[in-house]
């Protein structure tokens, strides 16, 4: 029997649309759980990632001016570590974050520009000193930054690289704090400890020895 022309058409239209129905909530499906997927890390954990990023470039970048700005040999030094030592954090936490899905920023903030600015202006002793003890205050700073997030981290592997992480910048802060009394910069400490990382426990990863208080 021949089906006419115009209910043919009226089937043909039915079934493609029936087929678009069926297909709709599976491709809603994928979208949620691609966005879900984005979204697995904390708030407060993407936050983290985000300013150690900035922090973690600025630092980078100060330590390749001071290399070329300082007068004093160990404070070239200093930076030369600042920015190996830097650069590798920089590149596991960029790891860590692509794997979670975090966009990262790709340039520091204002307020490190406007830091990085003041210290060109700087040369010889003056500079030695700007530099160091700015890097006293950003390590005081950062080391309380990484302790708290390595105690409070919902993600597992970013919990590590901050308790890791931590260590690192406390063997930083110490160093800087005797090279900053060294050239007579604010925040120099002498008689410092060395760091001895086996014999912290994960809860006090990183914490700043505080042995040579008095000699402050």
């Amino acid at each position: 029997m021949k089906v006419p022309s115009n209910l043919l058409r009226s089937m043909i239209i039915g079934a493609l649309l029936t087929g678009a129905w069926s297909l709709a909530p599976a491709a809603d499906q994928s979208q949620t759980g691609a966005s879900t997927s984005q979204s697995k890390l904390d708030h407060k954990d993407q936050k983290f990632i985000e300013k150690a990023a900035q922090d973690g470039m600025a630092e980078v970048e100060l330590g390749r001016l001071a290399q070329t700005k300082a007068s004093n040999d160990q404070v070239k030094q200093f930076a030369q570590h600042m920015e190996q030592d830097h650069s590798q954090a920089n590149d596991e936490l960029k790891r860590i974050a692509q794997a979670k899905g975090v966009m990262i920023p790709t340039s520091t903030d204002h307020s490190h520009m406007n830091k990085m600015e003041k210290m060109q202006k700087e040369s010889g002793a003056d500079f030695d000193k700007q530099y160091m003890a700015e890097m006293v205050k950003d390590h005081e700073k950062d080391l309380r930054f990484f302790r708290e997030e390595a105690q409070n981290a919902k993600d597992p592997e970013l919990k590590t690289f901050a308790q890791k992480t931590a260590q690192k910048i406390n063997e930083h802060l110490n160093m800087a704090r005797q090279i900053a009394a060294q050239v007579g910069a604010e925040g120099g400490k002498t008689g410092m400890k060395e760091h001895q990382p086996n014999k912290e426990s994960h809860a006090d990863a990183g914490k700043p020895d505080t042995s040579a208080s008095s000699n402050r």
